[in-house]
């Protein structure tokens, strides 16, 4: 005789475990998805990019464990409202690849422009900057 309600009936273990690991995958499955799209547009979208015109200061490869080209220039802000002498700024950038970066040793103290892409993030490999330089031209 069966002495149990409705209410005390045994759950239907193998039918809980089949939803539960369902779900489980669906749910680590989303994460994966989610934590991609956030390292993409963190590290990988470029967020802007444009030129930058100035004189090129230093030029090195630098790094413990990844040697990287890192740059630095100096350009002058003619047009500021608030001063009227002009403003000297500084503008660190990254460089990827090695043919591009021998094309900086020769144009130091040079007025050059350069085009950048800004990235959100900076990556190990890549550089200390998120500024990454792709192209260079000598300012006539």
């Amino acid at each position: 005789m069966n002495t149990k309600t409705s209410s005390q009936k045994a759950f239907n273990w193998p039918v809980i475990r089949q939803y539960a690991k369902k779900y489980l995958l669906w749910l680590l499955a989303f994460i994966a998805i989610t934590a991609a799209i956030l390292i993409y547009l963190k590290y990988y979208h470029t967020y802007s990019e444009g030129y930058k015109e100035g004189y090129l200061l230093k030029f090195s490869q630098d790094g413990a464990l990844f040697k990287t080209f890192e740059g630095e220039m100096t350009f002058i802000d003619l047009f500021s409202e608030t001063s009227i002498t002009p403003i000297t700024s500084k503008f660190i950038f990254s460089v990827t690849s090695s043919k591009l970066a021998s094309q900086f040793d020769t144009i130091q103290r040079k007025m050059i422009v350069v085009h950048y892409k800004k990235k959100n993030g900076a990556l190990l490999w890549r550089g200390e900057s998120v500024f990454i330089v792709d192209s260079v031209k000598i300012k006539k």
